[in-house]
């Protein structure tokens, strides 16, 4: 008997069909009429109802795609689909487990997919030492970060917490969107959560002072910290003279999504059968961009946005659709990304080589846990090259050579020993794109297992191979031949997003865990390498705690970004910032040190510095230019650009010569065709 499909089944007319010897195909039937029924609605409630029962459903899977033309049409003619639009050319595709292979058979318009990539929160571990005061040089610089807005994409925050009230009681957390709470207001245009407004976190404040159940106003808390800390470190406020708590922007307003976990179909498509940890999946993330973006619309006010989670899977040079989609909302004024490159810098979680040849052959042991169960990675290599794989098991099994599937999405499934192994082949539409083969081997035995690598066409050669993050893995599973190279996790290598790494401030050092660059298409990330060891912030039930992490790291250049904003836009001097002007400004103000080449994988373009950043915008100020002539004023202005042409120049030579102003990212060849000093 079919399975009761989001209740649909059970909605059917012909319930003497349902229960009749023809019965699977009956259901079907009645299934499919029923879908075409309630897409014909015109009433918005019970589509997005039904669209949010797709989406929440262990029956089916939830993709992230991108498309072209219309395929909205073709879905709505396969009943065991659905989609929903996010975008333009982006959408949330919903098929019944397994069948996702026929889908984009029939619909080609779906030029790239996701497939359920798992995400854990940037790592913000608990530090029994002292805290450090070397993270944040800011002295006394102004810039508080008042007018500006800070999204954060975690696990949501302790709005209750009075480092984020204002001095007159009302809160600085202008909205939350608690997507793991099914009872509330679903924000407008999206199938789940529930969301709280200003007014309403005011009226929980009012409540509370009154000695009420804030909750029953806004039921949302931060059961795990994460957010909190975050939010405390970018702009938690001093609440009493003396306070040792020094945060980067003060005076900054917050806009909060706290994720939902993931589906358990979703972890199971990568083997993940077990939840130690919190796992967060794409799909959810991409709403809590597009919801922030949209916000930050309606306000009409500059917006920072930190998504502090990161996932081992994606190619590393910004296709995946998430990152594209962050791409998408980036490309207008006043909204920033900011991520971190993550902590899989020592993990052993990556190995890559170059095939050279047709019949060229590489071999790449993997050291399997004995406790893992299943193990999970995907290869990537470059179209239009293609390999054919082998695998061979710790007790001598071998499947010697095996022909990838060239049809998107398509899967092959064998046994070997005791493990079954998957492979599903994945293109996405870019003539230069990427290739990816995802190995599942589900009872994977404890040991040495070996995939081969054989050239079958070869023009580029590169391949990168990833397990998914160390988070997820037990400790004895890892390459044992690895790369410590392209370790950062997506969506760090997103076009528009500022990243970074993260090193210990007391000794200029990069902590191993920090994950390196660059992308594996060559584009310079991370950006910057910020402070993440030691630092003081915001803990749950009120008290300060001490935390060392990627997570602290893009905090900081989240508060950064927060600076920047206040100085351009609040404060004038600057309107017209974009994403690529944004990071000439943070580039221009990192410190590098001698005999170091720049910009580079661990470092990017240098250490960020508070204070550099600080005399960079007071030099660039109106005010410090308002009396000049107009001659004075382009002259100013021009020898900035060429002063900061020539920095880049000399640094990507080797030489340390510091001139300040903005950053731009000029090619030598050009370069050397400016003749005048």
């Amino acid at each position: 008997m079919v399975k009761n499909t989001l209740g649909l089944v059970g909605l059917c007319k012909c319930k003497e069909e349902v229960l009749g010897k023809d019965s699977i195909l009956s259901s079907e039937k009645c299934l499919k009429e029923n879908i075409k029924g309630y897409r014909e609605n015109t009433n918005n409630s019970i589509t997005m109802k039904s669209l949010s029962e797709y989406y929440l459903s262990e029956d089916y899977e939830v993709y992230f795609v991108e498309y072209i033309g219309d395929a909205v049409s073709k879905i709505k003619n396969i009943y065991f689909a659905n989609i929903f639009l996010t975008g333009k050319f982006f959408a949330l595709l919903f098929v019944e487990n397994g069948r996702l292979n026929e889908v984009l058979k029939l619909v080609p318009e779906i030029t790239n997919i996701q497939k359920g990539f798992p995400y854990t929160l940037s790592e913000l571990r608990l530090s029994s030492n002292l805290y450090s005061s070397k993270a944040i040089d800011k002295e006394n610089i102004m810039l508080q970060g008042e007018g500006v807005v800070v999204g954060i994409i975690s696990t949501g925050i302790d709005y209750l917490n009075s480092r984020f009230i204002k001095a007159n009681g009302n809160t600085r957390v202008l909205s939350v969107w608690d997507q793991s709470l099914d009872q509330g207001s679903v924000p407008n245009g999206f199938l789940l959560g529930t969301e709280f407004t200003e007014e309403e976190i005011n009226e929980a404040l009012r409540i509370r002072s009154l000695g009420g159940d804030p909750y029953s106003i806004v039921n949302h808390e931060d059961t795990i910290g994460h957010g909190t800390a975050i939010a405390g470190i970018i702009g938690g406020a001093i609440i009493e003279p003396g306070d040792p708590l020094v945060s980067v922007v003060p005076k900054c307003d917050f806009a909060v999504v706290k994720l939902k976990e993931a589906k358990s179909n979703t972890l199971r498509l990568s083997g993940i059968d077990r939840r130690d940890i919190p796992i967060y999946q794409d799909s959810d993330i991409a709403a809590a961009i597009r919801y922030l973006a949209e916000f930050q619309e309606k306000l009409n006010r500059p917006m920072a946005v930190y998504l502090a989670l990161g996932s081992n899977y994606g190619g590393r040079n910004g296709q995946t659709v998430l990152e594209r989609y962050i791409d998408y909302f980036t490309q207008k004024r006043d909204f920033t990304v900011i991520s971190n490159t993550g902590s899989q810098g020592n993990a052993q979680g990556h190995a890559s080589g170059i095939i050279s040849r047709i019949g060229e052959e590489r071999i790449i042991p993997i050291n399997v846990d004995k406790n893992e169960g299943n193990l999970f990675l995907s290869i990537y290599n470059f179209k239009p090259d293609k390999l054919s794989i082998g695998i061979s098991a710790p007790m001598g099994e071998r499947i010697q050579t095996l022909t990838v599937p060239q049809v998107n999405g398509e899967v092959i499934t064998f046994n070997l020993g005791k493990s079954t192994i998957t492979l599903q082949y994945f293109s996405d539409g870019f003539s230069n794109g990427d290739e990816r083969i995802d190995v599942l081997i589900r009872n994977a035995v404890g040991g040495a297992w070996i995939i081969n690598l054989l050239g079958e066409h070869i023009v580029k050669g590169k391949y990168d191979m990833w397990l998914i993050q160390k988070e997820l893995l037990r400790q004895e599973t890892k390459f044992l031949e690895a790369d410590t190279n392209i370790t950062l996790m997506t969506p760090a290598t997103t076009i528009n997003a500022l990243t970074t790494s993260y090193y210990n401030q007391e000794n200029n050092t990069i902590v191993p865990e920090s994950g390196r660059g660059f992308a594996r298409d060559g584009v310079i990330k991370p950006s910057v390498a910020t402070a993440g060891v030691d630092i003081l912030t915001v803990g749950l039930n009120n008290k300060l705690i001490v935390a060392t992490g990627a997570a602290i790291a893009g905090a900081l250049l989240t508060g950064a970004t927060a600076m920047i904003y206040e100085w351009g836009v609040i404060r004038k001097n600057d309107l017209d910032l974009f994403p690529p002007k944004m990071r000439s400004y943070i580039i221009s103000s990192t410190i590098r040190d001698e005999g170091l080449i720049y910009p580079n994988p661990e470092w990017g373009f240098g250490r960020l510095s508070f204070k550099k950043l600080h005399e960079n915008l007071s030099q660039l100020s109106r005010s410090n230019v308002e009396d000049m002539g107009n001659e004075e004023k382009d002259n100013f202005h021009a020898m900035n650009i060429y002063k900061t042409m020539k920095n880049f120049y000399n640094n990507v030579q080797g030489e340390d010569i510091d001139y300040g102003g903005i950053y731009i990212n000029v090619p030598i060849e050009i370069y050397e065709r400016i003749g005048y000093e």
